[in-house]
């Protein structure tokens, strides 16, 4: 069905298949037996599109055009470079990720759509057991936009300068024994991190690529990073001028 906001002489928005659909219903109303399921698929259908354009008629408003967020308890085949592991103290996660020179060992790719103009990505990223100063690396469209360190469970966050891009890191915990590959609570040097990073892109274009290093440099069941609770989500601008 083609969506078709209309103006009214005194200027008010309506909808011209609304009042179609009443008089659809005025004139089979003998035959309701009949066209009655149908009548209700188009009402059902008329207050969808309603919902999905209402905001339309606010200007400066956005429409989410694409949404997708993994909790890594299932399918993880989108991404290369790491799978999905319960950890201890963490459930289920995309981990845990080994050091790779800080190079991007793990990427995942998102076809947004090429109306998108802003894509917002938000995950936790976890920091695990003997992290001495090592980072996690950041990378979108396969340029460095952050690093995590993580110090025996204590975190630095040093976002990137690149244009378009924009990030924030929120501490969730940090030097507490959480769990891990290790989960030894005897060890001082075993002490784990969390925090929630949000990264915000500006016209990102038809697909957007996330790529994770890391420069941890002993063992995965040492030291090792993850992520965890994954959103992508893709806006465009409301339109705000009426057809017809």
């Amino acid at each position: 069905m083609t969506h078709r906001f209309i103006k009214s002489e005194d200027g008010a928005i309506t909808v011209d298949w609304v009042v179609l659909t009443f008089g659809v219903t005025i004139t089979g109303l003998a035959m309701m037996g009949t066209i009655g399921p149908s009548l209700g698929r188009m009402a059902v259908s008329v207050v969808d599109a309603l919902e999905a354009t209402v905001g339309s008629i606010y200007e400066g408003s956005t429409i989410v055009a694409y949404r997708s967020n993994y909790d890594f308890a299932g399918d993880t085949s989108a991404w290369t470079g790491a799978s999905s592991t319960y950890v201890d103290g963490f459930g289920e996660v995309l981990g845990p990720i080994a050091g790779s020179g800080g190079l991007e060992s793990v990427t995942t790719s998102f076809d947004i759509g090429a109306e998108a103009e802003s894509a917002t990505l938000t995950f936790d990223l976890l920091a695990f057991d003997s992290l001495d100063g090592e980072d996690a690396v950041l990378y979108i469209d396969g340029v460095e936009v952050g690093r995590m360190t993580s110090d025996q469970g204590y975190l630095t966050w040093t976002p990137g300068d690149v244009e378009g891009i924009s990030l924030s890191a929120t501490t969730l915990s940090e030097g507490e024994h959480l769990g891990g590959m290790q989960n030894d609570t005897s060890q001082n040097w075993w002490r784990d991190a969390a925090s929630r990073i949000t990264i915000t892109v500006d016209d990102p274009g038809a697909t957007l690529d996330f790529g994770f290093g890391s420069t941890a440099n002993q063992d995965v069941s040492d030291e090792s990073w993850a992520i965890d609770n994954f959103i992508i989500e893709s806006t465009v601008a409301a339109s705000t001028e009426p057809l017809g």
